[in-house]
């Protein structure tokens, strides 16, 4: 598909809206405001498949600086909320160019894990901020240990993500776990994942993106890696016993009831996260103020994957 991304106001969010197309297919044009430190351009990216087929456009306006940002670590900052894709799209970056990989909200469900099992109060902030000090963790490529266990499914179940968005609201645990984000930071580059990387942790980053989509979108992605995980649970004598009742006539069939009976739940999941993140008084969810907004709802990962890396390109060119 095309994606096409075109300039519009400074802070203005990304809209979705029907895309022209230009004479090439990889064209990129910039207008630069001569005489300033930070010059405002406008980028058109434009990415066709061998199909032809024209999908909605992607519009920012970017701020770039010039001054000796090559003496830092490069650092790609992902934000956005749960279920935006950001993940999947720092991954990816980060492969594409041999960049570490940050993911700062495994870092915070671990801690939110820890706490959990050890029946820590959440009232008391002293222990938990200590709790976070403390914590033994350790990232081998997608798994995640904590105090020598693999702890990579309960890492990402519900119940740690909604106790680590409570947790993430507490200043002092934040306070805690800021500097370990920041280590991540080695040569050749990091790629960072999470909800406060462009704002609070890299504000320096030289390219920051926030992705985003409806509660809906999202909770559609959700629902389907949920369902995907209770039918991998089900024996194989409960899915036959399902089919049998008349649940559906395939394996197929039966993802796509289960995905169906868990999406008004976790939709409403989502949109209880996103109240904590956002409303949180320390480092809320929010776009960093030069960070580039995409709302990702109607585009493939790979699409998403190929935007931040032309702008990379473009932007390690600048300097």
């Amino acid at each position: 598909m095309r994606l096409r991304v075109a300039g519009t106001a400074y802070g203005q969010n990304l809209k979705s809206g029907n895309a022209t197309t230009p004479k090439s297919p990889t064209a990129f044009e910039r207008y630069r405001q001569p005489g300033s430190l930070f010059r405002p351009f406008f980028l058109l990216i434009d990415i066709t498949d061998n199909i032809g087929e024209t999908t909605n456009c992607l519009s920012f306006h970017w701020k770039s600086c010039i001054c000796g940002c090559a003496a830092m670590t490069p650092v790609i900052t992902i934000d956005g909320p749960v279920a935006s894709g950001k993940g999947t799209v720092a991954r990816k970056v980060a492969e594409a160019l041999g960049f570490h990989l940050l993911d700062s909200g495994a870092i915070y469900r671990a801690h939110a894990l820890a706490c959990l099992s050890r029946n820590l109060d959440f009232n008391e902030i002293n222990v938990l901020e200590e709790q976070a000090k403390a914590l033994s963790l350790k990232f081998d490529g997608e798994t995640v240990w904590i105090d020598g266990v693999d702890a990579t499914e309960k890492v990402r179940s519900e119940a740690a993500g909604m106790a680590a968005s409570t947790l993430s609201a507490i200043p002092e645990v934040r306070a805690a776990l800021l500097q370990r984000q920041r280590d991540f930071a080695e040569a050749p580059g990091l790629v960072a994942d999470g909800r406060d990387m462009g704002t609070v942790v890299f504000p320096d980053a030289p390219l920051k993106i926030y992705l985003t989509a409806t509660a809906e979108v999202r909770a559609g992605r959700r629902a389907g890696q949920v369902a995907a995980q209770r039918l991998a649970s089900l024996t194989d004598h409960d899915a036959k016993r399902l089919i049998e009742k008349g649940k559906s006539p395939t394996m197929d069939g039966l993802l796509e009831t289960i995905r169906a009976q868990v999406q008004t739940e976790v939709e409403a999941q989502i949109r209880q996260r996103d109240s904590q993140d956002k409303s949180r008084a320390i480092a809320p969810l929010k776009p960093a103020l030069n960070a580039i907004v995409i709302d990702n709802a109607a585009h493939r990962p790979t699409q998403t994957v190929e935007a931040v890396l032309a702008l990379w390109k473009l932007r390690t060119n600048d300097c």
